[in-house]
C-alpha cells in the first residue's frame, strides 16, 4: 500500500509539473489548477493496453490543433453568436469500457474553442454546448 501511494504522489507530481510547463506559469494557484486536473486524468494500468484499441483515439488527437486553429478563426468572426445544444456519439471505444477513450473524448470536444461537453445524455452520447452564428445552421 506504501508504494502505491507514492507512486501516486509521483504521478501527481509529475503530471502537475508537466500541466506547469505547458501553461509556462508555476503560480500556487495556477499548480493548485494543475493539480486537480492531474487527479481526474484516469489513473489505469496502461501496461495491457493494446495499440488497435487506442489508435482511432490517436488519431482523433493529431486532428486536435488544426481543428482548433479552423474554430478560432470560425470564433473571430462571429458577430453575433448564439448558444446551441447538441449531442455526439460516444466513440466505440469509450462504449467499451475504456476510460482512456473515454477522456480522449472529451479533451478531443472540449479542448475547440467552440464546443464544451456539459454532460453524458446516456451511455453512447455526450451532451454538446456549441457556438454558432445567429441564423446560420
Amino acid at each position: 500500500m506504501f508504494g502505491s501511494l507514492i507512486r501516486l504522489i509521483l504521478i501527481l507530481v509529475f503530471r502537475t509539473f508537466l500541466w506547469g510547463l505547458v501553461t509556462a506559469n508555476f503560480t500556487e494557484y495556477n499548480l493548485m489548477g494543475g493539480l486537480v486536473l492531474s487527479a481526474l486524468i484516469p489513473m489505469g494500468n496502461y501496461k495491457n493496453l493494446k495499440m488497435e484499441a487506442i489508435l482511432p483515439s490517436i488519431f482523433k488527437l493529431v486532428s486536435v490543433p488544426i481543428q482548433m486553429i479552423k474554430e478560432t478563426f470560425q470564433l473571430i468572426f462571429i458577430l453575433d453568436p448564439v448558444d446551441v445544444y447538441t449531442t455526439e456519439n460516444v466513440s466505440q471505444q469509450a462504449q467499451r469500457g475504456s476510460k482512456l477513450a473515454k477522456f480522449i473524448d472529451v479533451l478531443v470536444i472540449t479542448s475547440t474553442p467552440m464546443s464544451l461537453v456539459t454532460g453524458i445524455k446516456n451511455e453512447n452520447e455526450w451532451y454538446i454546448h456549441r457556438l454558432k452564428e445567429r441564423g446560420k445552421s
